[in-house]
C-alpha cells in the first residue's frame, strides 16, 4: 500500500511541475508526503540491516533500498540550497534525482513472485531484442543504399510531397524513412505509390523491403 501510494504521489508530482520550471511548484502537502514516505523507507533500510547485518550485502533489493533511500536524502539537502530556485544547474540536477523514485515501484515485484519472474524473463529477452535491433538497422542501411542508388534521381520528377522528394536525397534520410514506413508503420504507401505508378521498376525495391523488415521482424 506504500508503494502505491508513492506511485500516486509521483503523479501527482510529476502534474504539478511539467510546466513549470521552479522546484517550489510542488505543493506543500506533496512535499510532506514524500517526506513521510523517505523516513519510512529510512526506518525499514535501518531495521532490515539491525536485523540481517552481514547478510543485508547479500540481497540486491537492499541494494536497491539504499539508493532509494540515499538519492531521496541527496534530494532533500539539494532542496534547502537558498540559490536552488535560480540555479538551473542545481534545479536540473534535482529534477534527475526525483527521477530515480521511479526505482521504488520496482519493490512492487518483492512480494508478486509472478510479476518478478515475468519481468526477469523480459530482461532475459533484452539481448535478443538489441541485436534484433541492430539487424533491423542493418537491413534500413541496405535498402536505404539501393533506394537512394534507383530512386534518387527520379524523385524530383514525381507528384509528391516535399519529404518524400527529400527522403532518398540522401542514405540517412531514407533511412529514417524506412524507420518512419516499415517500423513505426505511418504512410507507406505516401510516397511508394505515386513514384511505382510512375517508375514501376522501384516497387520491387519498396515491396521488398516491406516484406523483409515488417513482416520479418515487427
Amino acid at each position: 500500500l506504500i508503494i502505491f501510494f508513492n506511485v500516486i504521489i509521483m503523479i501527482v508530482e510529476t502534474n504539478a511541475g511539467a510546466n513549470c520550471t521552479d522546484i517550489s511548484c510542488t505543493p506543500g502537502w506533496v512535499s510532506a508526503c514524500n517526506d513521510m514516505l523517505l523516513v519510512i523507507y529510512t526506518i525499514e533500510l535501518g531495521l532490515n540491516i539491525f536485523i540481517q547485518r552481514w547478510n543485508f550485502l547479500r540481497s540486491r533489493w537492499n541494494y536497491l533500498d539504499a539508493v532509494i533511500v540515499l538519492f531521496g536524502y541527496i534530494e532533500v539537502i539539494m532542496g534547502l540550497v537558498p540559490s536552488a530556485k535560480d540555479n538551473t544547474s542545481v534545479l536540473g540536477f534535482v529534477r534527475i534525482l526525483r527521477l530515480a523514485r521511479i526505482l521504488r515501484i520496482v519493490k512492487l515485484l518483492k512480494p508478486l513472485p509472478e510479476l518478478y519472474r515475468l519481468v526477469i524473463g523480459f530482461i532475459c529477452t533484452l539481448k535478443a531484442i538489441a541485436w534484433g535491433f541492430v539487424m533491423i538497422l542493418v537491413l534500413l542501411h541496405i535498402f536505404a543504399l539501393v533506394t537512394v542508388e534507383t530512386v534518387g534521381p527520379y524523385r524530383m520528377q514525381v507528384d509528391v510531397d516535399d519529404w518524400c522528394q527529400t527522403a532518398f536525397s540522401n542514405v540517412f534520410l531514407a533511412v529514417l524513412y524506412f524507420f518512419q514506413t516499415l517500423i513505426a508503420g505511418d504512410a507507406w504507401g505516401e510516397c511508394v505509390i505515386p513514384m511505382s505508378l510512375k517508375f514501376p521498376h522501384v516497387l520491387p525495391i519498396f515491396a521488398l523491403a516491406l516484406i523483409v523488415v515488417q513482416l520479418g521482424f515487427t
